[in-house]
């Protein structure tokens, strides 16, 4: 073998072990992330409406507690005679 074949053997190689670094590399492929991001939708897709019902209902008890105080107030001051 000539020297300028060794040298293309050489640069041949060179570029398989590029590819194999390549190929190697640690990470995600796209439809994992897809996968995830489809999973996380759907518990997002479960969870928000559960979680804004949860807070109206919340805000709905709260109302009614407000109305019994003032209506309480409202008794206490005419049964002083304020009213």
């Amino acid at each position: 073998m000539n020297t300028q074949t060794i040298r293309i053997m050489r640069i041949i190689t060179k570029g398989e072990t590029m590819l194999q670094k390549i190929r190697n590399t640690k990470g995600f492929t796209l439809i994992e992330l897809m996968i995830v991001g489809a999973i996380i939708g759907i518990f997002l897709a479960i969870l928000v409406p559960t979680f804004i019902s949860f807070m109206d209902d919340e805000e709905s008890a709260n109302s009614d507690i407000q109305i019994e105080q003032t209506i309480d107030e409202k008794e206490d001051e005419k049964s002083e005679g304020k009213l």
